[in-house]
C-alpha cells in the first residue's frame, strides 16, 4: 500500500524488531522497485521512472520529469521509554543547570507531508515537564523548522 513516504510516491513504512549479536554478521535483504504502490481511490501502480507529459506533448512543450525512486532503511537501538525519561530526571536532579534541546528532525519535517499536529513528537513534552520539574533551573532549546506547540516551556 502507498505511504506518505517520498511525496506520496512510497510504500507504507514497515516496522519491526529483530535481535541482532555483536560481531555476528546479518543478511539483511530489501526487495525494490521503481512502481508506485496502489492507494484508495488512485489503484494505479505507475512506473516511477523517466515520464513524457502527455498534456505538454499534445501542447507541443514535450517535457520530461524525473520520478526520484529510493529505500530508506534504518536500525536504532531499542530502548524503555520511562527507564530513559527517569534517567533524564535523575541527571537534572543532579545537575546545576539544565539544557533540554527538543525538536524535530528530518522524520518530522520534510515537504513531503504535511504534519499533523504542532506539538512535539512521542512523550517530548512529558520529558521537558518532567526534567524541568526535577530541576528548575531548566532552559529549553527548540530546534524546528517549523512551529511547535511550546505548552510545556510556559
Amino acid at each position: 500500500r502507498r505511504g506518505d513516504a517520498f511525496f506520496g510516491s512510497g510504500s507504507e513504512e514497515e516496522k519491526g524488531v529483530y535481535q541482532l549479536k555483536a560481531n555476528v554478521a546479518h543478511e539483511i535483504f530489501v526487495d525494490f522497485c521503481n512502481v508506485r504502490g496502489p492507494a484508495d481511490g488512485d489503484e494505479d501502480e505507475i512506473v516511477m521512472d523517466r515520464c513524457v507529459s502527455p498534456f505538454l506533448l499534445s501542447q507541443n512543450l514535450l517535457t520530461y520529469w524525473i520520478s526520484n525512486p529510493g529505500v530508506r532503511l534504518g536500525g536504532a537501538e531499542v530502548v524503555d521509554p520511562d527507564a530513559s525519561i527517569a534517567e533524564a530526571v535523575k541527571l537534572a536532579k543532579e545537575a546545576d543547570v539544565v539544557i533540554a534541546v527538543v525538536g524535530l528532525n528530518a522524520d518530522w519535517e520534510t515537504e513531503g507531508y504535511d504534519r499533523t499536529t504542532l506539538a512535539l513528537p512521542g512523550r517530548t513534552d512529558e520529558l521537558v515537564a518532567r526534567v524541568a520539574e526535577a530541576n528548575p533551573r531548566t532552559v529549553v532549546v527548540t530546534q524546528s523548522v517549523s512551529l511547535v506547540t511550546p505548552s510545556v516551556c510556559i
